[in-house]
């Protein structure tokens, strides 16, 4: 993930939408079964992706289908060293694509609010089109 080209064209909103119905490999994200208990197979170190992924500026929402993963969330926004990761409940898959749409607004609405990726903020005039409610993810506003 971090190797594709996130900077592209000075791209300012980047956003991740991670859904699982299952946590990652090894056993210190979960307490299940595991045919790679010691972690990725490949060697990838989730706290490295983590970082990366913070150092790029990207916004990392987790669409939650079960309590599952709830520990490997845990674990990852520890591993960065805080509340890096946005949870978004996609129980329900018929409210998937609404979660998403809303996750995206709200990314789209705070890059514009804040100006990240070195450009100026977009400032939307009273009579013109306005952006969604920033910061709504899911059922949260």
């Amino acid at each position: 993930m971090a190797a594709l080209n996130w900077g592209c064209n000075d791209a300012a909103t980047r956003l991740l939408i991670h859904i699982a119905d299952a946590p990652c490999h090894g056993t210190s994200y979960h307490s299940m079964a595991d045919s790679h208990p010691s972690g990725a197979p490949y060697g990838q170190c989730a706290a490295d992706l983590l970082q990366a992924l913070s150092n790029l500026s990207i916004e990392y929402i987790f669409g939650r289908l079960n309590s599952s993963t709830d520990t490997m969330v845990a674990k990852f926004n520890d591993e960065i060293g805080g509340a890096y990761i946005k949870l978004c409940d996609m129980a329900d898959v018929r409210k998937i694509t609404k979660s998403v749409v809303t996750a995206t607004r709200g990314t789209m609405a705070r890059t514009a609010k804040t100006g990240i990726g070195g450009r100026r903020p977009i400032i939307f005039k009273a009579g013109a089109a306005t952006a969604a409610r920033p910061g709504a993810i899911a059922d949260e506003e």
